[in-house]
């Protein structure tokens, strides 16, 4: 897992069955909200969602806390319904901007982090200033 070294990356999390507003407050348990929190980059495979995704495609890992509370989870992560929602990332640094699936859970990631993979990462951010 790689992490931009610039502090924290804006990630708003447009989920195609709720909008999600960059005016409201990030809170833990606000899934719609836009959240702010690190990006890193992993080596993804077989996901949390039951299928394998390769390195070269857009698919993000969210927290843990933030796969296992999402509205309608059970103790089925293939069944989660954040499985396959979109999130657009974008890294104030650069103004760059990314459209990732959601097919992953992130086990050290905190409540607004995001791990993506080095084809997401590379659109957005220099993979040399990752972790």
């Amino acid at each position: 897992m790689r992490s931009l070294s610039s502090s924290f990356i804006a990630l708003a999390l447009a989920f195609s069955l709720a909008q999600a507003n960059p005016l409201r407050v990030k809170r833990q348990g606000d899934h719609n909200a836009m959240q702010t929190g690190e990006m890193t980059f992993y080596n993804t495979g077989m996901t949390a969602c039951g299928v394998t995704k390769s390195d070269t495609e857009l698919v993000a890992a969210v927290s843990q806390l933030f796969f296992d509370t999402y509205p309608g989870a059970t103790g089925n992560p293939n069944a989660n319904p954040v499985c396959g929602q979109q999130a657009t990332i974008t890294n104030p640094a650069t103004g760059k901007s990314v459209t990732v699936g959601i097919f992953d859970r992130c086990v050290s990631c905190a409540f607004g982090d995001i791990d993506i993979t080095p084809a997401a990462f590379n659109q957005i951010a220099d993979p040399n200033d990752g972790r």
